[in-house]
């Protein structure tokens, strides 16, 4: 049996059609599974070598999600958490509760 023209190309497209839903699966399911994305995490400038043993093993545990670190005072990581810049935060003193 061969291939007609029209039908070579249908083949070929159908080959990249199912190629193409593969990797869209394998993204998605990255995604549900913390394989993959962003992660913005807040820390105190002076406590950096507190953090840095759990930031190491998430990265080896997830090394396809990209850490973006901010490195500021216990106010600021508490103002950007509140605001959704931050997913996750670290301070070394307690924040004011009162405002």
């Amino acid at each position: 049996m061969v291939l007609t023209d029209v039908g070579q190309i249908v083949y070929q497209r159908g080959v990249e059609v199912l190629a193409a839903h593969a990797r869209l699966e394998a993204e998605l399911n990255d995604l549900g599974t913390f394989g993959r994305g962003t992660l913005t995490i807040g820390i105190p400038p002076m406590g950096g070598a507190l953090f840095t043993p759990a930031i190491a093993t998430f990265r080896r545990r997830y090394p396809k999600v990209e850490l973006k670190l901010f490195e500021r005072g216990s106010k600021a990581i508490e103002a950007a958490l509140i605001d959704g810049e931050l997913e996750l935060g670290g301070v070394l003193q307690p924040v004011d509760s009162e405002k």
